[in-house]
């Protein structure tokens, strides 16, 4: 760990704009058993232009991984000290049917600055948004309150990641914030009650190696009810409807590349 130390001027080479990258995707749940499984991504350049390029993956068909899925939504811009995203972020379908929002359009997202301190934010945007969510065939309006925010983790001179050795590796995080209430009736009178309390919903911890590109990514997605919503749902007998929680986890690993 070199602390804050600045490689210079090579984070072009932190995603080479040619060549191919294999992924190694190991997902889990013990909420969600579809969510359960091992596959592979294939990641590859679409389409190169003098300011930006775009990945694609496994033939235009689906991405498995949660952070290849963010790097392939959109457009990628290499400068000097930054490596930036045009695209979406995209929660599972699982969390989305919660009313929990769907694909967030991003513009300039940070992946990574070379030039920032450990711990600062690299990026940040924040909105809300209404939704509804069906319980006992009755829409429950839900209003979300979000945050997407990048923040530079570390730089490292060296790292060993899935028993691999690699040489100045940045270290990023990216995490969706919540919050949301939703309003319901009970015994014939309306009360808006917290559905979520401030959590992340998603969370990555990313690893992009110099004149490789991304080398390995952790995420983390789900959530838990408040309490406030739990009792409220055992007053009214909803105690099967909706889960309480979710949990999540998925890593990617590089397991081969070719840079030309």
């Amino acid at each position: 760990d070199n602390g804050d130390n600045d490689p210079g001027d090579n984070s072009e080479n932190f995603f080479p704009s040619s060549g191919y990258w294999i992924y190694d995707v190991d997902s889990s749940s013990e909420d969600l058993q579809d969510l359960n499984f091992v596959a592979t991504d294939s990641i590859y350049i679409d389409e190169e232009f003098e300011t930006y390029f775009s990945l694609s993956a496994n033939n235009d068909s689906f991405t498995n991984g949660n952070m290849n899925r963010f790097l392939t939504s959109g457009s990628l811009y290499n400068t000097p000290t930054t490596l930036s995203l045009d695209g979406s972020l995209e929660l599972p379908e699982n969390l989305s049917d919660m009313g929990l929002g769907g694909n967030f359009s991003l513009v300039g997202v940070t992946l990574l600055d070379t030039a920032a301190e450990n711990g600062n934010i690299m990026f940040l945007e924040d909105g809300s948004t209404s939704n509804t969510i069906s319980i006992q065939g009755t829409e429950i309006p839900i209003d979300l309150s979000y945050e997407i925010r990048t923040t530079k983790i570390n730089f490292y001179d060296s790292i060993v990641l899935n028993g691999t050795n690699y040489n100045n590796i940045f270290e990023g995080e990216l995490a969706l914030s919540v919050s949301a209430t939703g309003t319901f009736t009970v015994f014939g009178f309306s009360q808006t009650v917290t559905f979520l309390e401030t959590q992340d919903l998603l969370l990555t911890q990313y690893y992009f190696a110099e004149s490789i590109g991304l080398v390995r990514a952790q995420t983390s997605q789900g959530f838990t009810l408040s309490s406030e919503l739990t009792d409220l749902l055992n007053l009214i007998n909803i105690t099967n409807e909706i889960p309480t929680s979710i949990s999540i986890e998925s890593v990617e690993d590089l397991s081969e590349y070719s840079i030309d």
